[in-house]
C-alpha cells in the first residue's frame, strides 16, 4: 500500500486507516466503476474494498472515513469514532 497520489485540490473520495497508514482513494467517476455508488458522485467502502484490497479482511475491519465537499467548497470529513484514539 505504497501508492502515492498527489491532489492539487481538495478532493471527495475515501479512506481507511490501515496499521497507522492512510489509504486514501480519491474519486475518479472514470475508475473503479463496480465501487460506484448510486448518485454516481462518490466510492462505496463494501464495493471499493473489494477492488482495491488483496487483504482477506472484510471492508470494515479497519477504521475508515470520507472526505466530502460542501457546495462552499468546504472539505468535511466523516470517520469512525476510534480513529485517533490511543
Amino acid at each position: 500500500m505504497n501508492n502515492v497520489i498527489e491532489v492539487q485540490k481538495p478532493t471527495k473520495g475515501l479512506f481507511w486507516l490501515i496499521d497507522g497508514e492512510l489509504l486514501a482513494i480519491p474519486f475518479d467517476k472514470g475508475k473503479y466503476l463496480n465501487a460506484v455508488a448510486k448518485s454516481g458522485d462518490t466510492y462505496v467502502h463494501k464495493y471499493l474494498w473489494k477492488e482495491i484490497s488483496h487483504s482477506k479482511a472484510p471492508y470494515n475491519y479497519y477504521p475508515r472515513g470520507r472526505v466530502e465537499i460542501n457546495k462552499s467548497g468546504k472539505e468535511i470529513i466523516y470517520m469512525n469514532s476510534n480513529i485517533g484514539i490511543g
